[in-house]
Formats: C-alpha cells, sequence, structure tokens
C-alpha cells in the first residue's frame, strides 16, 4: 500500500482529498498498488468537518501523525514555520513531500532541496507556483534543451482580481479589495498578495529552477498595488493601457536581474484577457522561444490538481529536482529592466513647479499629459533602478510611478515645452473672412518669432446667439444636451477657415475638432467643466512644427457626447492647454485693449491697467467684466498661467494677470456691471422651516447656479423669497418655480428683467474703512435704489435698476478716482 498524509484540510488540502478519492483507480493503476490517504493532520480536532471523511482519519498530535509509516506527506498550511517544520522533518526522515507552501520554498529553498537529495527524497513544488496553472514540470521539460532567459507573469490572482474589478467596474482599490476579501480570493490581512510579496516568493522559486542558480527574496526590488487609485485606472484607460502586477526575470551577460511592479501593457496585449484571478506564466527559450501557460492561480480543486500531479509523479518514478545541477549565477540590480513610465503626483501634496524643477534637473525626457487636481507625466525609456531612486524623494501615498510595457504606449516627446504661446481669439475677433485672415497674420508673425503656436478660437461673430434663436424657435426649452452638440458647429467653422487662411499663406496648419483634441469634460451640458485634458495628438502635430487649431468653449464626455463650457468657455480652453502643454504664456485677444477700471464704452476716463491680480480678475469675471471666463482665471491661478489680455486690432502691450503678491495693491481696482441677470421672487411662502432647502433643492436638480439671495422678515406667518440667476437658466427657474408653487399650495412667482448688478472689485478693499460707506454714497447722491446687497473681502455687489446703471458706474468710477494713478481709501 502507498500511504499519503495530508498536513492541513483546508481549501487546497480539502481539494487533494476529493481528488485522489475520485481518482483512486487512476492512481492504484499509475502505482499498480493501492494508494490511500491514512491521516490528516490539523490544528482544531472540534471543529466542523466535510462528513464524508471519516474522524478516524484526522489527528491534532504532531507526534501520532508522523507515528505512521508515510510514503508521501502533503502539506499546504498557512503558517510558515510549522510548515518548515513538518518539511524537515519529513524530508529527514525520507519521505517525500508534495507542497504548496511558496514562503517556505521560497525561503528555505537550498537548504530544504539539499535535505531532500541527501536522504534519498523528493521535495515537489508544483502547487506552490500559479495554483492551478501547470508550469514549473514543464519548464523544467524546457530546459533540457534550451537556456531559459526571461520569465514575464501575472502570479497573484488577488492583485490581478483587484485590479480587474478597478479597471472594468470603476471601484475604488477599497471597494475592489473589500469584494476580493467577501468572495474568499483575498486574506483578512491582504498584505502579502497586495503589496506584491507572494508574486515575489512565487518569481524567485521559478527563477531558482529555470536559470539553476540561488537568489534571495531580499534580492529583488518589489512594489504592489495598494497606491493604485480610481483616478490612475481613468487615466490608465484613457491612454488605453491595463495595469498588472508582474513579476519579471530575466539573464544578462552579467548575471540575473528581477523585479516584482505593476505593469500598464496595451488594451491589445494577452495580458488583456487574463483576468480576474487568474495567473499567467510566460517563459522565454533560446530556441523554443516564448511560451505562455494560463490558468486559474488559485481554488480548491485547481491548486489541488497540481498537488495531486506531483504525487503522481512521484508514484511514477518521476526524478525529483537535485541541486547539484544548479550554476551560480551573479544577482546584478534591475538596471537591465526599462521602460517609459506612467507617474502620478496629487497636486494637493506638492507643487507643480517643484515637481517639473525635480524633472529636469534629472535629465529624464517627459511630457505632461494630464493637469487636474493630479499632475500624470510619461517619461521616455529610463532604467528601473533609476526612476526608482527618482521617485524614492516623493511619499508613496501622494506619488506612484507604473513601467509601461515596451511597445504598449507611442508617445512624441516635446523637444521644447517653454516655446510655446497658446493664442485665443474670441467672436469678434474672427468676425469676418478679412477678420480671420488678420488672425492668420498674428498668428504666422508669432509663429515666425521662434514659437510653436497653438490656437483656441470662438465661433463667429454673433454665430452662437443665431444658433441659440434658431433653437428657442424650434423648442421653448431645448433638450441641453442637443444644444450642446448644435452650439459646437459654430467653433467648427471658424477653425476650418482659419486654418484655410493659414494654410493659404504657406503654413503648415492642422484644425482638430472636439473629438481629437482631448478634451475630456463632466456631463453637465450647455455648462460642462474640463476633467482632464489627454494631449497626445497636440504634442504629435506640435512636434511636427504645425500651428495647431482647435475649437474653444466645447469638448466631449467619457461617453462621446459634446459638451459646452459656457459662455467665454474658449478662455477655459486655453488656459486648461497652456497648462497642460506648459505653455510660455497665453494671449487672450479680444476687442478690447486689456482690463479697464470700467467698460470705456460707458465710463470715457477709464484706465487700462498694466497688471491686475488674478483673484481680482476673478471677481471682475464673475460680476459680469466680459473680458474672461471666471474658470479660466481659476485654472490660470490654480497651474500659474501666464496670461496677457490684448487687442486683436490695435498693437500695445495689454494687461498681465498675475499673483497679487507680485502687484501694486489698490483699494478698488475696478466697477463693473453684469446685465445679463434676472430677479426672481416667490412671494407669500410659508415662514417655516424647509421652505428654502424645497425651492433651492429643486433649481439645484436643474442645474441651476443662484447668485444673490434675499429673504423678507416674515409677516403674519409668510416670507418672501428672492434670488438672481443668469439670463440663461430663466426657463429652467420658472420651471422650477411652478412646481415649487404647485407642491406648498401657495405662493406667486414675480420675474423682473429690469435690473444689473454693480460691484467694485480690489484686493486693498479688505483694510479699507471707508469704501462701502463711498460706494453708497455715490448711488445714494445719483437718487439710485439698492434692491440687493452682498460682500466679499475683495467686491462689493447691489442690484439696481437698468436704466440706472451708466450714471451709477460714471459716479462710482469718479468717487474713487479710478481714471487717475491712485484711488482712495
Amino acid at each position: 500500500m502507498i500511504t499519503i498524509g495530508l498536513v492541513g484540510f483546508g481549501m487546497v488540502n480539502s481539494g487533494v482529498y476529493e481528488i485522489v478519492t475520485m481518482r483512486k483507480h487512476h492512481l492504484d493503476a499509475v502505482a499498480n498498488d493501492d494508494v490511500r490517504i491514512t491521516k490528516i493532520l490539523i490544528n482544531n480536532i472540534n471543529k466542523p468537518r466535510d462528513p464524508r471523511v471519516s474522524k478516524t482519519l484526522f489527528t491534532d498530535d504532531v507526534d501520532d501523525f508522523f507515528t505512521h509509516d508515510f510514503d508521501i506527506i502533503a502539506e499546504a498550511i498557512t503558517n510558515t514555520d510549522q510548515a518548515y517544520m513538518i518539511i524537515t522533518r519529513a524530508l529527514s526522515r525520507g519521505i517525500n513531500v508534495v507542497t504548496a507552501s511558496k514562503a517556505v520554498i521560497s525561503k528555505y529553498y537550498t537548504e530544504l532541496f539539499t535535505l531532500a537529495e541527501t536522504n534519498n527524497c523528493g521535495l515537489y513544488v508544483e502547487a506552490t507556483v500559479a495554483g492551478g496553472v501547470p508550469i514549473i514540470k514543464p519548464m523544467l521539460q524546457v530546459l533540457q534543451t534550451n537556456q531559459i532567459t526571461k520569465i514575464n507573469a501575472i502570479l497573484n490572482g488577488t492583485t490581478n482580481y483587484i485590479l480587474s474589478k478597478m479597471y472594468t467596474d470603476r471601484s475604488s482599490y477599497k471597494d475592489a479589495l473589500t469584494l476580493a476579501q467577501e468572495i474568499g480570493y483575498a486574506e483578512h490581512d491582504p498584505t502579502d498578495d497586495v503589496e506584491g510579496y507572494d508574486a515575489l516568493r512565487k518569481l524567485v522559486i521559478l527563477s531558482n529552477l529555470a536559470y539553476r542558480t540561488r537568489i534571495e527574496e531580499d534580492d529583488i526590488p518589489c512594489r504592489g498595488i495598494s497606491n493604485i487609485t480610481k483616478e490612475d485606472m481613468d487615466y490608465i484607460k484613457d491612454l488605453h493601457l491595463i495595469p498588472k502586477l508582474i513579476g519579471i526575470s530575466l539573464t544578462t551577460k552579467d548575471g540575473i536581474t528581477a523585479s516584482v511592479e505593476p505593469v500598464l501593457f496595451s488594451e491589445q496585449s494577452i495580458y488583456n484577457t487574463v483576468q480576474l484571478s487568474n495567473n499567467i506564466v510566460s517563459i522565454t527559450g533560446n530556441h523554443v522561444g516564448e511560451l505562455q501557460f494560463y490558468g486559474p492561480g488559485a481554488g480548491k480543486l485547481s491548486t489541488g490538481n497540481s498537488m495531486v500531479s506531483d504525487i503522481v509523479d512521484i508514484l511514477s518514478g518521476v526524478q525529483p529536482i537535485r541541486l547539484h545541477q544548479h550554476q551560480s549565477m551573479s544577482y546584478q540590480s534591475d538596471d537591465y529592466v526599462s521602460g517609459m513610465y506612467y507617474c502620478r503626483f496629487n497636486l494637493n501634496n506638492y507643487q507643480e513647479d517643484q515637481i517639473l524643477q525635480k524633472f529636469d534637473a534629472s535629465g529624464l525626457t517627459y511630457d505632461v499629459v494630464y493637469r487636474t487636481n493630479q499632475l500624470v507625466i510619461i517619461t521616455d525609456v529610463v532604467a528601473a533602478s533609476v526612476m526608482r531612486d527618482f521617485m524614492s524623494v516623493f511619499h508613496p501615498k501622494y506619488a506612484i510611478y507604473i513601467r509601461i510595457e515596451d511597445g504598449a504606449y507611442s508617445h512624441t516627446f516635446t523637444s521644447n515645452p517653454r516655446n510655446l504661446i497658446v493664442m485665443k481669439f474670441g467672436g469678434t475677433s474672427v468676425g469676418s473672412l478679412d477678420n480671420i485672415k488678420h488672425v492668420a497674420q498674428k498668428i504666422i508673425d508669432t509663429k515666425q518669432q521662434g514659437n510653436d503656436v497653438v490656437v483656441v478660437v470662438s465661433a463667429m461673430g454673433k454665430r452662437t446667439d443665431e444658433l441659440v434663436e434658431m433653437a428657442q424657435k424650434i423648442s421653448r426649452i431645448p433638450q441641453k444636451r442637443e444644444m450642446d452638440l448644435l452650439l459646437a458647429t459654430g467653433e467648427q467653422m471658424s477653425i476650418s477657415l482659419l486654418t484655410m487662411a493659414l494654410q493659404e499663406a504657406g503654413e503648415e496648419a492642422i484644425a482638430l475638432s472636439s473629438t481629437q483634441t482631448g478634451i475630456i469634460t463632466d456631463d453637465i451640458y450647455n455648462d460642462a467643466r474640463i476633467i482632464k485634458v489627454n494631449a497626445k495628438r497636440l504634442k504629435q502635430e506640435l512636434a511636427n512644427h504645425k500651428i495647431v487649431v482647435i475649437p474653444g468653449f466645447q469638448g466631449l464626455t467619457t461617453t462621446l457626447d459634446i459638451t459646452t463650457l459656457g459662455r467665454g468657455g474658449s478662455d477655459t480652453t486655453a488656459v486648461a492647454l497652456s497648462a497642460v502643454l506648459r505653455a510660455e504664456r497665453c494671449d487672450i485677444y479680444t476687442d478690447v485693449e486689456g482690463v479697464y477700471t470700467a467698460d470705456p464704452r460707458i465710463v470715457s476716463s477709464a484706465k487700462r491697467w498694466d497688471e491686475i491680480s488674478y483673484d481680482e480678475m476673478l471677481e471682475l469675471s464673475h460680476l459680469g467684466a466680459g473680458v474672461m471666463h471666471p474658470r479660466s482665471i481659476e485654472l490660470a491661478k490654480k497651474y500659474n498661467v501666464k496670461l496677457t489680455i490684448k487687442s486683436t486690432f490695435i498693437e500695445g502691450p495689454g494687461t498681465v494677470i498675475k499673483e497679487a503678491n507680485m502687484i501694486e495693491k489698490v483699494v478698488v481696482r475696478g466697477v463693473t456691471h453684469d446685465q445679463d441677470i434676472v430677479k426672481v421672487s416667490i412671494v407669500e411662502v410659508p415662514d417655516k422651516p424647509g421652505i428654502a432647502f424645497h425651492l433651492f433643492d429643486l433649481l439645484a436638480e436643474r442645474n441651476v447656479s443662484i447668485d444673490m439671495i434675499i429673504q423678507s422678515i416674515g409677516r403674519e406667518n409668510v416670507n418672501d423669497i428672492s434670488f438672481t440667476v443668469h439670463a440663461k437658466d430663466l426657463d429652467q427657474t420658472l420651471d422650477a418655480c411652478q412646481v415649487y408653487v404647485k407642491d406648498i399650495h401657495t405662493g406667486k412667482v414675480a420675474v423682473d428683467n429690469n435690473v444689473v448688478k454693480l460691484s467694485i472689485v480690489g484686493i486693498g478693499m479688505a483694510g479699507g474703512s471707508k469704501v462701502a460707506s463711498l460706494f453708497f454714497k455715490a448711488l445714494y447722491e445719483s437718487g439710485i435704489n439698492i434692491q440687493m446687497i452682498s460682500t466679499s473681502e475683495i467686491k462689493i455687489s447691489c442690484i439696481v435698476e437698468n436704466k440706472d446703471v451708466d450714471v451709477a458706474i460714471n459716479r462710482i468710477h469718479e468717487y474713487f478716482q479710478l481714471g487717475e494713478d491712485v484711488n482712495i481709501d
């Protein structure tokens, strides 16, 4: 009789028991003897077991277990120290051992194989690597006629499952790990799996067998997947790459090099087919080439099958592995592992300039591919050891780097990213064919000064207004998605005509549509926000020194729907591209010569500022100054984009926008007004909790932005609520208000279109004690009534009747002496 003892009766050895029982006739035939499991060593004799297994087989006494005369011991327990003790005790007695304990074999490789040879027995380790994938025996067969030169493998089912769920389901790392634990793919303490140690041990075993040498776990650099985020997955997917935790080892002229780390593959790679808990092992022989072995990386019957296949080898008399066949090969650093790298830095923890300065000082070739609250950089090919040393100065929680497999990603690196000018031209600038030709010449002049140029263009003249008017003749409240599709056509016309003008003048120029620019937005139609920019196509064209002309004001959602960024969104497009492309500066061309203390069409003495702060410009933009879109200022401030406001038609220095600490402070920088607002009032609503919430919740559902709000003092248990909205949102606002009045069974809706918001702005206002007094005095002495008021540290705003706006602006401009070199406190 051939006797087998099982050590442990968890998932793996319960699978061994089941297979041995089911295949007993086959095993008996192979051995030409009666093959039986005669004892099972467990930790807890009182734990409920499979009732189909005789209780007399179980023991929790190690000494009692070894009183039995075993021919084979199959060990599959998780406690490394206990497993080592049992394996050495068995081998010392000349008992053949089949094991699934990769931690023991990796750590005590030489000692245990030597012990087996000394005692004329065998140590069989097929189940230590890749679960049910037969790899060790096929690899040893390849070794008989080949020199193995490379191993490249997904060796851990847990991490592959987590990465698969994060990639396909957009799960967070935490959620994917929790799911893996719930279904039994991950341990309660997942450290060995997610930090790469399990894959490392398997790679050590494979490498030692393949190269007939001895390398230690501590020799091999190891990085896991725990710092990969959902945001990383979005960027990686957008680059058409997929992440896998890879163990790689290869022979070099100097020895062996190896690593365990996340690696990005192309979507067409065979590694993309390895999903969930499956494994793949690729081995390369000098004669046979690359061979790939694929299958389940874990599981009761799959890993149990690998254990039983080793038992069959013992029964068949297959010669065990012997160390005297091994040779000495020194381990080298991972200098021989190289590739392009994906790097992502959290800009809430690191300053962009500091990161880029480190890259510049390192001599690494790189490009910025995304800028949001994260900075994503792609490097050119670099040795793994160099990249590891470079990234060591950053905290791994806030900075991650992932090697890109050779050939998985094609990228053209810009040779001089600072020698780039982004030029934005508004609707008036391209309002006629003559204007377009004039703009083309300005662009050519800029390029001939030695610059690369990206041009952002708005729709011609009043084209957007015409499209809106047409839509409203078809539908009272057009669907916003279809409105964006319609409005985007205005810019398509502009970029086509301007590019033709440049080409006619002999310049290499190309127009890119919204589907080609790589500007990805959220799905808030008519008022979308940019969430990321993939500038790959832009950089390819710039590398060929083409003038690239793109439409402003628009982008694409992740589902490829066209969106618009709201009026003035071309400014936002220009600034976002300037940030991503690291442009030398961003020039915003318009029909005025810069930023003035007031609208020069209203105030003849208005003065142009040479410079203004981001914060002041942001407030002026929000408050009606039509020079720039507010979001563009926010982006410029966040990413320190150099902005200049210039006239398309009059040569001049324009106005530079920069940080407040770099310019002279004045109390009030300017006075502005916004006529595109409407005051809406709900009269006689109940004076009780929740009434205001319900109204503004209905407005929020329709993505209506509220500006100023005022609620009257309650009288007879009723209030009036008044608020202002942008004129473009009036229809949606009225729709919400009608639902609101119906819901509360009372109230009346009143609309006042004859109002304007009047504002003053200045970074010095916070310390100015007379500012408010002087502002309201100017209105009082002009006989102008104030309907609503709001303030911040750098602005005061109020609502007045539209008919009073010109008088009010001139009087305020005069009172604050804005046309002079100083203004008063």
